[in-house]
């Protein structure tokens, strides 16, 4: 389907949504249509894009592409932009279609970090041989009066990570050289949570940072592992879902080196930061990070 194709559509849908919605003024009639079109736009768009890929080219396996993808939807600015096409539409539409629209539409506002320095991380640096550094620490979430109040909850809907990295190039058992297996350099993701305020004191800004534990007690997520003795850097985009949500990219250690990040977005709270961690394991293993760039999808 071609975009010359799309402006009928809008013109029949256009139409039929003046012709069928309930009484009221012209003006209300005209402002639900409009509003109903611009998600179908939106759905339209994404569906043009799903199905034309070679007009919207993906990163390559370079520094240089990865620092410049551009994510080609629109994403709001700020909690509340999001507010306030809710209160708009609140004015026509029950909440709970509503919220279906906007997550529908994806119209979610999203926290962006990069890092585009070049970080080698040896595994001999450890004293146990066994390396852990951080790489990036995301700014943290809006606290919950940003979100809608005191009793508010953050609602992180998608985590992507790209990630442009090698190793040292050498090692290892032959018949794993360029898979994932048997591969000593790779990369986790950790929830930074500030520590609890004690109960009658002053609240202090600099409260210490400690990493978030799931129910079986680990802090440390996989994100990504690199190809074992491979030392052309290669990009991983690895994509989080939260739960429920269907997600393009799968997740299989073996296949593609990736970690499904299970339990990860549910533990998720405002004012959290995330932290990517560059690991290497054992004598002569080196981790090379070219870029890393994590992106955080929330609705409100």
């Amino acid at each position: 389907m071609s975009f010359s194709l799309l402006w009928p559509l809008g013109v029949v849908s256009s139409w039929l949504l003046l012709s069928f919605l309930p009484t009221g003024s012209l003006v209300d009639r005209i402002f639900v249509a409009l509003a109903t079109i611009s998600v179908s736009w939106i759905f339209l768009a994404k569906w043009f894009q799903a199905n034309n890929p070679s007009l919207y080219p993906r990163a390559g396996n370079s520094v240089e592409d990865i620092s410049n993808d551009s994510d080609p939807d629109y994403h709001p600015s700020s909690p509340d932009d999001v507010f306030q096409v809710r209160r708009c539409l609140l004015n026509f539409l029950p909440p709970e279609l509503v919220n279906t629209i906007l997550d529908e539409a994806e119209y979610w506002p999203r926290i962006r970090s990069t890092r585009n320095q070049l970080l080698v991380v040896h595994a001999s640096s450890s004293s146990d041989n066994n390396a852990s550094l951080r790489c990036l620490v995301t700014p943290p979430f809006p606290a919950s009066q940003a979100l809608g109040g005191p009793s508010a909850r953050l609602r992180v809907k998608r985590v992507k990570f790209d990630i442009v990295s090698n190793d040292q190039g050498w090692g290892g058992d032959p018949q794993d050289h360029g898979t994932y297996n048997g591969s000593y350099t790779w990369f986790e993701a950790a929830i930074l949570r500030r520590a609890p305020q004690p109960e009658g004191r002053r609240l202090s800004p600099a409260r210490p940072l400690f990493e978030v534990t799931n129910q079986d007690g680990c802090s440390r997520w996989l994100v990504q592992t690199n190809r074992c003795a491979t030392v052309q850097a290669e990009t991983h985009s690895i994509i989080w879902q939260a739960d429920g949500m269907e997600t393009a990219s799968g997740h299989d250690r073996e296949e593609n080196g990736s970690g499904d990040g299970a339990g990860f977005i549910e533990l998720l709270a405002p004012e959290d930061r995330i932290a990517i961690v560059a690991r290497a394991r054992f004598p002569g293993w080196v981790n090379c990070v070219r870029s890393v760039i994590v992106v955080v999808y929330y609705a409100v």
